[in-house]
């Protein structure tokens, strides 16, 4: 059986069809409302506007607008213009009104300048600090479209100029059993310090702490690797932190050389056949055991045993009745480290 789809798709016939058709136009219609007017295109107002110093200079950094002021995306801005205002005071900073009546064209941001950057993304512009040191200044951000409308300037962003602290010297790096330690010179103008630490010299380093002082200790590391350090000054202005420089590179490969401690609190227990030692044991993780060594009543003292101690004990029966000992115990690392003798103790064989 072949079904008809025209015939089925209306369902419709006869003198009825004509009328509802009419009234379907007719709601149809209805649902026409009057016209939109057309949208103005303006640019959100950039509200996150920054301003820091580095190296390179001051550096300001806002949010590129996602949508219009009516709530639309944005398709349309052309320009970023930024203005400063050079204050007195820091407590004579404008409000985003007094600041868009008083300020000059510091850097304009169009066409090629755009390029890099987009929706959502930040946008970066420096200005060379040279000029600026010793002087306080308001930046703010205006976005408009190709048209020229705009929303108006940012809340400003204050900073003081200052010349930036030096770099640290070249700093030294010694390994210890429990932390590398890190030491530099001091850097002039620099109130505190961050230390970066890389895998490979050419990086990528990553901050591991920030210190006042010109020391600092990293505990984090494993054995058998290679790290790179640098240090990096930093300054203060009234507005904030200052970035200063970068000191040279330092790498150190944590080959364990350092031994063990000696152990400590030998004792001896003279018995009918033997002397019977015992000591605190060593809290190093990467202890391997301990070495008993024994001396006459004069001459050097010489290992007791071949294999080394699991726990802090020893039974020496290879002593001679009536002759004067001397002992000691030494500690030995996974890395084959040996730690210097215990205080000898002296005894008299049964």
């Amino acid at each position: 059986m072949r079904v008809d789809a025209t015939a089925r798709s209306s369902g419709l016939s006869g003198p009825l069809a004509p009328v509802l058709t009419c009234a379907l136009l007719l709601l149809g219609c209805g649902s026409v409302g009057p016209p939109l007017p057309p949208l103005r295109n303006i640019p959100e107002r950039s509200d996150d506007l920054s301003a820091r110093q580095t190296m390179e200079g001051v550096v300001l950094e806002w949010t590129w607008p996602t949508l219009t002021t009516e709530g639309m995306p944005l398709r349309d801005l052309s320009e970023f213009a930024v203005h400063r205002l050079e204050l007195a005071r820091l407590d004579q900073v404008p409000s985003r009104e007094q600041f868009g009546r008083n300020t000059t064209l510091a850097a304009s941001l169009k066409d090629t300048a755009l390029e890099p950057f987009g929706p959502g993304e930040q946008v970066r512009i420096i200005f060379p600090a040279k000029s600026l040191v010793g002087k306080t200044f308001a930046f703010g951000v205006r976005g408009s479209s190709s048209r020229g409308r705009t929303s108006g300037f940012s809340d400003p962003a204050v900073i003081h100029v200052v010349e930036p602290p030096g770099p640290p010297r070249a700093p030294t790096v010694t390994l210890g059993q429990d932390a590398i330690a890190i030491e530099w010179t001091a850097a002039e103008r620099a109130s505190a310090y961050r230390v970066f630490r890389g895998a490979d010299p050419d990086g990528p380093f990553d901050e591991i702490g920030r210190t006042q002082e010109t020391t600092f200790r990293d505990p984090d590391f494993q054995w058998k690797h290679h790290y790179y350090y640098l240090v990096r000054s930093y300054g203060r202005s009234a507005t904030g932190e200052v970035e200063g420089p970068d000191s040279s590179l330092v790498d150190v490969f944590t080959q364990d050389t350092v031994p063990p401690r000696a152990p400590l609190e030998l004792r001896t227990v003279v018995t009918a056949k033997s002397v019977e030692l015992s000591w605190q044991p060593n809290g190093e993780e990467d202890l391997s055991g301990y070495r008993v060594w024994r001396a006459g009543a004069s001459g050097d003292a010489v290992a007791l045993n071949d294999k080394l101690l699991a726990s802090p004990t020893y039974s020496d029966q290879s002593v001679e009745p009536g002759q004067p000992y001397r002992y000691a115990v030494s500690a030995v690392d996974q890395e084959g480290n040996e730690s210097e003798l215990s205080e000898l103790v002296a005894v008299d064989s049964p």
